[in-house]
């Protein structure tokens, strides 16, 4: 996904706001990731610290409750903190959805009170819904990706 002549030069962790530090990624997380050929076997999770908020260029977070807890505790990384699906339709043509035309219903038949720009977090969800995080996820990512290069190499 990373271009070649920036691979090595970004530094990607992940935390969670509200992570057990040292919990072994879920079994389904660990399938869903192993179809797409990543080994999540070695994955502990990890709590923000305020010290990788500080030492971050750029935060992307799943959910708004997610980005708004982080904010309330780390008031000064709001210019560096969004949604990841929010900063990858930024500048993107018709990127402007309306709240009325997302569906905000999960698979099992549920409804999830959510904003047009949150994936949800599959945890103790099915395996389709981890299936389905995974490739928001994904597709958000690649349409990201050229924006991170962008802002990340601009004085390059």
């Amino acid at each position: 996904m990373m271009p070649d002549e920036h691979k090595g030069r970004i530094e990607v962790s992940s935390a969670g706001i509200s992570a057990i530090s040292g919990r072994e990624a879920t079994v389904y997380a660990q399938l869903v990731a192993r179809e797409e050929g990543v080994d999540l076997s070695g994955h502990r999770a990890t709590s923000v610290l305020r010290d990788m908020v500080d030492q971050a260029d750029l935060i992307l977070s799943m959910e708004s409750t997610h980005k708004n807890v982080l904010l309330s505790l780390h008031p000064g990384a709001s210019k560096k903190t969004y949604l990841l699906k929010e900063y990858a339709s930024r500048g993107v043509k018709d990127s402007a959805v309306r709240e009325e035309e997302v569906d905000h219903t999960t698979l099992d038949g549920s409804v999830w009170g959510r904003g047009v720009w949150d994936i949800r977090d599959p945890y103790g969800g099915t395996l389709q819904d981890y299936r389905q995080c995974r490739d928001e996820i994904k597709d958000s990512l690649k349409k990201a990706l050229p924006r991170i290069v962008e802002e990340l190499f601009k004085n390059d």
